[in-house]
């Protein structure tokens, strides 16, 4: 799949709606992350960090990509450069974490013997799936803790990048007020 294709949605370019898929999705998926430390919720919101870190994930992958597409159509600056280099990062924070949030997902689900079809999972699940089942309460919630702690690295990196493309995008404009109320 090739990301640039998506650079433009109805004549308008996407880069501005597509960034809104990591911006909410990481943080929601980090949450998620910290409160399947609490074991009533965790198997619900384990699930649904899984499934919101790999939405941003892919939302970091095509915001990159029609991130370069309207790169070569702004005039380049510090700014832009400094948010590219962040924008890009972000597709690492966020994968890592996908990955991590999916682990963390397998071995509760593999404790809990809710995992009946891991025989037919990837060769990684198959081999975490045995060794899930060894691990106590508390070293599970040391792996949920250490993806929470990485999540929250994601959180911080995504919350970076974008601020540094609201910074290009809005450090000239000069804001007045045209409301008509009182000053």
């Amino acid at each position: 799949m090739n990301p640039q294709a998506f650079d433009s949605l109805g004549g308008i370019p996407s880069h501005p709606l597509l960034v809104h898929l990591p911006v909410v999705l990481v943080p929601v998926a980090m949450l998620l992350m910290i409160l399947s430390l609490w074991p009533k919720v965790r198997t619900s919101a384990l699930w649904g960090s899984a499934v919101a870190t790999v939405g941003g994930f892919i939302g970091a992958v095509l915001a990159a990509g029609s991130g370069e597409s309207l790169e070569h159509a702004v005039k380049r600056s510090d700014l832009l450069r400094k948010h590219t280099q962040l924008g890009d990062q972000v597709q690492g924070y966020a994968g890592v974490f996908a990955v991590l949030a999916i682990v963390a997902l397998v071995i509760h689900l593999s404790r809990t013997d809710a995992l009946p079809f891991a025989k037919v999972l990837s060769p990684v699940s198959k081999r975490i799936a045995p060794l899930a089942k060894k691990l106590s309460a508390g070293a599970v919630a040391a792996v949920i803790a250490f993806v929470s702690v990485v999540g929250i690295v994601a959180t911080w990196q995504t919350y970076n990048a974008g601020h540094s493309g609201a910074k290009a995008v809005w450090h000239d404009t000069k804001i007045t007020n045209s409301g008509g109320g009182d000053d």
